[in-house]
């Protein structure tokens, strides 16, 4: 009789340990998952980031001598409170102060 009895423990023993070893091997499956796209995501985010900051750099690179001039030719206007507008006295240019980032721009 006692054999049986540690046998059907044992058994039981033994089904539960499978149960509960399905359960964990199916939660370690869906932080896996859950991981990898968290992880998939962060890299994206981390890439794009990366991506911006190089083209960014690289475009500001590019222009710098074209936003200098702009800058120094921004310095150069002047604004008219009587006619309310703004010019260029090197270049004749005037127009709005609405337009006077047009002006800025070379020809």
């Amino acid at each position: 009789m006692a054999k049986e009895w540690e046998r059907g423990i044992l058994k039981s023993l033994f089904s539960l340990k499978g149960w509960i070893s399905s359960i964990l091997s199916g939660l370690a499956i869906m932080f896996l998952f859950a991981g990898s796209f968290y992880g998939v995501t962060t890299f994206l985010a981390g890439a794009s980031l990366v991506a911006f900051v190089v083209l960014r750099k690289n475009y500001l690179h590019k222009n710098r001598e074209k936003h200098a001039r702009e800058l120094e030719n921004w310095h150069q206007l002047y604004y008219c409170f009587r006619d309310d507008v703004v010019f260029h006295p090197g270049t004749g240019r005037y127009g709005p102060p609405e337009t006077a980032q047009l002006l800025t721009q070379e020809e």
